[in-house]
């Protein structure tokens, strides 16, 4: 049989603490979960429920996510070249 727990009866305005230990474990553990999961799994299938992208929408995406590394890569030589002219001038 499951056991009763009896929480004591605070007065108004005090905090209610759990003993130390009993579930802070359980509630970060729970909190990592929630955090990591995303929105969408939350909401009902018909509220996700979405139009399918269209090919030329889709290619400029996958083209977009595939020049993104070069572009950071130039931004960062760029800036580490300007900071090298700016500190021998």
């Amino acid at each position: 049989m499951s056991e009763s727990v009896e929480l004591p009866i605070q007065a108004p305005g005090t905090v209610f603490r759990f003993p130390a230990g009993t579930m802070r474990g359980t509630l970060s553990l729970a909190g990592l979960l929630l955090a990591l999961l995303p929105l969408d799994v939350l909401a009902c299938a018909t509220c996700s429920l979405r139009e399918p992208e269209s090919a030329v929408r889709s290619a400029l995406l996958v083209v977009g996510l595939m020049l993104t590394p070069f572009l950071v890569v130039g931004v960062g030589l760029w800036a580490v070249r300007r900071a090298g002219r700016e500190d021998g001038a």
